[in-house]
């Protein structure tokens, strides 16, 4: 007997009840000795035959009370009380079984049922309270009786979607085992032509488990984690790259239920849990639950490769096999590459970032659903029987892209795996999106007069509510609040402060701290929104709201600040505070179809050349567009794809790369204008990269690159004296980066004799004053005090010639 398992505590043992056959006396024997031998006879009985099955180190007692009603021809006719006094119980036909039994089918043979379906030889299958067992073609049925936690869940399912259920499940057997066994004929196939390899390659390989130590192991994997499931699991995460964590909860007094959410998918591609509800001790459930996880992942069969992984596959080299992708065609080993590296890294993720990683799969299972919309619509035109008639539309045909059934079925794989990515980074975004509304729900208690404050502001919930965003917040946010929490907060006001948090909430970059946070200011969320704001804010260390002035305000003048971005065209503005702020808004820019004279949001007239498409109604986005010059009109459908279209371009510039940028106005220079919103964004993407990129430093630069950065900052402060003036953040940074580049060339020209003494110093003087500005404006920011203090310090320096 194995050291692995322990000894039954019972003993099974019991007297085998036997008939002494009579033997005749012989003649001349006395009455004695014929008793005598008689009693010897009697008192020998046959051998006990000992029972195969060896209990396991996690078998033991249920704490509650068990027991089997024995039903046949529908009447209970014996109950088997009290199942918790033994760890196992032995049904046979051997006298000494604990439930013996005469039908001569009960044998291995003939197999054992439950719920009437035959369960496999040698394999744990857990039984609920109400489950039927039955063996062989015995008519006796044992139905298990005990309390009611630890029975099944009814299904929701009808009688007709479970006999679906079952057909479909029956098929994706077949079509496993059809494939599991072309697998196995291409792996002899292969073993064949590579010859003989004597046991001594990598993938050699190992001996199969003899069955005879566990007889009852569901797989010969089984002996691997049967002893130490928690290691051998901890074993298999650590090989994923990914991070193990059990959920434990305790259901009531001394019941608990453990969860782990494996890395496998399946056959609808939702992610596997393993399971597992244990009355008794905690830890007791976690070997239990790490048990069925070990199970779960041999039946996929990829806990047999993490146990016994090669010692060159535990050095994490991104050369190794295992990261070996030149033969992957599925992107699971770039996956799994991505998911080791990101498991070293322990950057927290804010709000943001995950509604925009949440944002950027749901664009992709977007694009993939209109692929396959496509192709349904294709095979529906086929199959009416619209094919090409002439040699022009059958070449039409040939030049359009089209998807064959083999794509598609990669793309609903794809779809199906984004599902799954999705539902977790909904559950991430659940944790970290609690945190401010459950301290706004606090006010409630400890600050009543503040939570009044904060209930006044706006929400627009009824607007925000059917948006795919709060779908999910009422999914999991208010789920999380009410049900994993267990906080008593009505559904109502969990989503009502999320949306004031939305509307009112003001972005902190603090640079200093390394934090990029949301802060609610109620007074500041007052401030009304103007395309053209007239004043600017910033936070100081404390991260207090500083409210700035950037053009002077007549008494009793509304103030301004700007919910958008000041480049941006009319049409993109009003569309952003439509989706986001829920209003429109009416300002003098918005209502200009020339937006203050820098026709932002217009684009040159391709018909005549000279005049500038402009929206005949900017208030309305359906509005047609016309020229200034002729009598050209485009409906304004046109212009807001082309506007998304050249967005696209631009996002995917490459964002060191000035060459790129260049590019990209010199591609557009006939369509669009000079103070076009997307030549201005791409020109003051321009003014950042020229002095701040490694190869493009302000010391590095040609001196073409030097008049190029001149030219573009004075080109944008002039739109920015226009849509921002006075004393803006925008026009500062502008200001800053101009005086750096005269600073540079006025230097360069000094040194090489291209201008004297005095002309170098007017130069300088400008630098000067315009950094002198600069600081006036970017002071109040306590963030930039070191940007501005080495500013300063380098021209100082250059003056000093």
């Amino acid at each position: 007997m194995e050291e692995g398992f322990k000894v039954p505590s019972l003993d099974i043992v019991r007297p085998v009840k036997t008939s002494v056959p009579k033997i005749p006396k012989e003649e001349g024997s006395t009455e004695g000795s014929s008793s005598g031998q008689e009693k010897t006879e009697s008192s020998q009985t046959l051998p006990v035959a000992e029972c195969p099955y060896i209990e396991p180190k996690w078998s033991g007692r249920p704490e509650s009370s068990y027991s089997f009603e024995v039903l046949k021809t529908g009447t209970i006719i014996e109950i088997v009380e009290n199942l918790q006094e033994k760890p196992y119980w032995v049904f046979g036909r051997l006298p000494q079984c604990d439930i013996p039994m005469a039908h001569p089918t009960v044998s291995s043979t003939h197999g054992t049922f439950v719920n009437k379906q035959r369960i496999p030889p040698k394999t744990y299958i857990r039984i609920r309270v109400g489950h039927i067992v039955k063996l062989g073609a015995s008519t006796r049925q044992f139905i298990l009786q005990g309390p009611t936690a630890d029975e099944e869940e009814e299904s929701q399912l009808s009688i007709t979607e479970l006999k679906e259920l079952k057909k479909q499940q029956a098929i994706e057997m077949l079509k496993k085992q059809e494939q599991e066994r072309l697998e196995q004929e291409k792996r002899e196939k292969a073993r064949e032509d590579e010859g003989i390899s004597w046991g001594m390659t990598d993938d050699a390989e190992e001996e199969e488990v003899d069955l005879s130590v566990n007889p009852f192991a569901s797989t010969n994997n089984e002996q691997l984690f049967l002893d130490d499931p928690k290691k051998t699991l901890r074993g298999f995460f650590e090989r994923e790259g990914l991070n193990l964590e059990y959920k434990c909860e305790e259901m009531s007094q001394g019941t608990f239920v453990c969860r782990v959410e494996l890395p496998i998918d399946d056959a609808q591609g939702r992610p596997i849990v393993a399971e597992v509800c244990h009355k008794g001790k905690k830890k007791e459930c976690v070997v239990q639950c790490a048990l069925e996880a070990c199970r779960l992942l041999d039946r996929h069969g990829v806990l047999r490769q993490a146990n016994h992984e090669p010692l060159r596959r535990r050095v994490p080299k991104s050369d190794s096999d295992d990261d070996d992708d030149f033969l992957d065609r599925t992107g699971d080993v770039e996956r799994r590459r991505q998911r080791k590296t990101a498991s070293g890294e322990n950057s927290a993720l804010s709000y943001e970032d995950l509604l925009e990683q949440q944002k950027k799969i749901i664009g992709q299972m977007e694009e993939i659903e209109q692929k396959i919309d496509a192709f349904k619509e294709s095979e529906k035109a086929a199959k009416a029987g619209n094919e090409a008639d002439d040699l022009d539309d059958f070449m039409t045909n040939l030049r359009s892209e089209k998807i064959d059934k083999t794509e598609i079925r990669k793309l609903r794989v794809e779809q199906q795996r984004l599902k799954g990515e999705l539902s977790k980074e909904n559950k991430k975004e659940a944790a970290y999106c609690a945190i401010v509304p459950l301290r706004c729900c606090l006010l409630k208690t400890q600050d009543p007069e503040g939570f009044q404050k904060l209930m006044d502001l706006q929400s627009h919930l009824d607007k925000r509510i059917e948006t795919p965003l709060y779908r999910v917040l009422k999914a999991n946010l208010v789920t999380f609040i009410k049900t994993i929490l267990n906080l008593d907060i009505e559904e109502g006001t969990i989503l009502e402060i999320a949306a004031i948090l939305d509307t009112n909430a003001f972005e902190i970059r603090h640079q200093h701290r390394n934090i990029k946070v949301r802060g609610l200011y109620p007074m500041a969320a007052m401030i009304a929104h103007s395309c053209v704001p007239n004043t600017a804010h910033t936070f100081n260390e404390d991260f207090e709201f500083v409210l700035i002035a950037t053009v002077d305000i007549a008494k009793g003048s509304p103030i301004y600040t700007t919910y958008g971005q000041t480049l941006q065209g009319t049409l993109q503005r009003r569309q952003h505070l439509r989706q986001n702020k829920y209003f429109e808004c009416f300002c003098e820019r918005c209502g200009d179809p020339t937006e203050l004279s820098t026709f932002a949001g217009s684009f040159n007239c391709t018909r005549c050349n000279n005049g500038k498409m402009i929206p005949e109604n900017p208030f309305e986005d359906t509005a047609p567009w016309k020229c200034s010059a002729c009598e050209c009109e485009i409906p304004a459908k046109q212009v807001i794809n082309g506007n998304k279209a050249i967005m696209k371009e631009v996002s995917e510039l490459d964002q060191n790369s000035p060459k790129e940028f260049e590019a990209f106005l010199i591609k557009y220079k006939d369509v669009l204008h000079c103070t076009n919103t997307h030549m201005l964004q791409v020109k003051y993407a321009l003014s950042q990269l020229y002095g701040n990129i490694p190869g493009f430093q302000l010391h590095e630069l040609t001196e073409a690159a030097v008049i190029r950065k001149i030219d573009i900052c004075r080109e944008l402060l002039e739109v920015g004296n226009l849509l921002e003036p006075g004393l803006s953040f925008f026009r500062g940074y502008l200001l800053m980066d101009l005086q750096a580049v005269l600073a540079i060339q006025a230097k360069r020209d000094f040194e090489k004799n291209a201008a004297d003494r005095e002309e170098t110093l007017r130069k300088l003087t400008e630098a000067m004053d315009l950094l002198q500005e600069g600081v006036r404006i970017l002071s109040p920011d306590p963030a930039l005090k070191d940007f501005i203090n080495g500013k300063v310090q380098e021209l100082t320096q250059m003056m000093q010639f």
